[in-house]
């Protein structure tokens, strides 16, 4: 049976956190430094990304002039079409696992946008599915992109860097969840009071 937000105010459940849209930011800074499965997969994938773009520029006839270009054009698709790209693949991954309303949108003192489903609770295991899917399906895309098309190197291997830089509030969240043993973790957001709620069972221990 699906679970709604009253279930999870029952006391079979305790609340781990309670967090506005606008304080994400905050959950990110106390998430960053992490160190699991998720966030050191995530640091050495980029990290392979950063040493083969910097090898390939070395190795190639581009000016420093034409890098730079590359390198501009990379960061400007990040924070316009990635922005875009990254929500719409997180609502239709709440489509994919039931979700009926869903609203996009930012927050712009802190600088968040945000994809939500409305009081649709969400389990641990398919929130970490859901933070990961704008990262995995968008690197599978430039890297077999780029491996088929090499002339796109120089804009794809670093957009997907910078997109990945997008994606780190979703490893921080997800670290979270991870911490608190993600199949007792149920989370859902409220629309209207733009804000997010984390719980677990009150039966797990640590």
């Amino acid at each position: 049976m699906k679970l709604t937000p009253e279930d999870l105010s029952a006391s079979s459940f305790n609340l781990l956190l309670k967090i506005e849209f606008s304080e994400l930011s905050t959950n990110i800074s106390k998430n960053w430094r992490s160190l699991n499965g998720y966030m050191i997969c995530y640091h050495l994938y980029n990290a392979l990304l950063v040493s083969f773009l910097v090898l390939y520029f070395i190795k190639s006839a581009l000016t420093g002039y034409q890098i730079l270009q590359k390198l501009i054009i990379s960061v400007a698709l990040s924070v316009t079409a990635m922005v875009i790209i990254h929500e719409a693949i997180h609502g239709i991954w709440y489509k994919f696992i039931g979700a009926q309303k869903i609203v996009f949108g930012v927050d712009w003192n802190a600088l968040i946008f945000f994809s939500a489903a409305d009081k649709f609770v969400v389990n641990g295991i398919d929130y970490i599915k859901l933070a990961l899917s704008p990262f995995i399906i968008s690197n599978f895309f430039f890297i077999s992109t780029s491996v088929i098309f090499t002339s796109l190197i120089p804009i794809l291997i670093p957009l997907a860097f910078f997109h990945n830089i997008n994606c780190f509030g979703d490893f921080c969240f997800l670290s979270f969840v991870h911490k608190h043993k993600a199949s007792h973790v149920y989370t859902y957001d409220d629309v209207e009071k733009k804000t997010s709620y984390f719980y677990i069972k009150q039966s797990v221990t640590y």
